[in-house]
């Protein structure tokens, strides 16, 4: 898969209104698709400041106030 340019592996449009819903190709979870990825990454030695990681992270806190989801919250 490949990382999109707001930053998450997701694919679809993203939401912050957890009760609206996504598309049927869209994941469920885009924030933990961004998360997950870019902890990954860092622990196989990609440097904190590689494009990918830091587009990851701002795209989480960009996002973590609207994690209505147990898989992302946790």
């Amino acid at each position: 898969s490949t990382q999109l340019p707001s930053g998450t592996w997701a694919e679809g449009p993203i939401t912050s209104n957890p009760n609206a819903g996504y598309g049927p190709k869209v994941s469920n979870w885009p924030i933990a698709y961004a998360a997950l990825p870019a902890l990954a990454l860092l622990e196989t030695g990609t440097d904190a400041n590689d494009t990918a990681v830091a587009n990851a992270l701002k795209f989480v806190r960009e996002n973590a106030n609207a994690a209505a989801k147990t898989y992302e919250i946790a």
